[in-house]
C-alpha cells in the first residue's frame, strides 16, 4: 500500500510539474488568459489552505512546497501585471512572500505592481 501512495504521489507530482511548464509556454507565446487559467488550476490542486493536507504536491509544511508555491504565485502575478490586473498581482506578490521570504522575484514583482 504504501509503494502505491509513493507511485501515486510520484505521478501527481509529475502531472503538477507539467501544469506549470504549461502555462510557463503559454506565457512566453502571449497566450496571457490560457496562461493564467492553467497557473489557477495549479494552486487549486495544489495550494494547502490549512496546512497540510493529504495528496497536494505542495505541502506548505515542507520548504519545497512553500518555494514551488510561491514560484507559481509569483509566476501568475506576471501574467496579471501583463493584463493590468495589479491588486491581482500584488495579493500573489504578497502571498508568496508569505509562504518564501527569502525569495527575490516576489519581491521584485511586487514593486513593479506598484509601479
Amino acid at each position: 500500500a504504501e509503494k502505491s501512495l509513493q507511485a501515486e504521489r510520484a505521478r501527481v507530482t509529475a502531472l503538477s510539474d507539467q501544469l506549470k511548464a504549461a502555462a510557463g509556454k503559454l506565457y512566453s507565446k502571449g497566450d496571457l488568459a490560457s496562461a493564467l487559467d492553467l497557473y489557477t488550476h495549479w494552486l487549486a490542486a495544489n495550494r494547502p489552505s490549512l496546512g497540510e493536507i493529504e495528496g497536494r504536491t505542495a505541502d506548505v509544511s515542507t520548504t519545497a512546497g512553500r518555494q514551488k508555491t510561491a514560484v507559481v504565485l509569483t509566476n501568475r502575478a506576471a501574467v496579471l501585471m501583463m493584463m493590468q490586473r495589479f491588486e491581482d498581482a500584488i495579493a500573489d506578490c504578497q502571498e508568496a512572500i508569505k509562504l518564501q521570504p527569502t525569495l527575490m522575484k516576489p519581491y521584485l514583482r511586487l514593486g513593479r505592481a506598484y509601479l
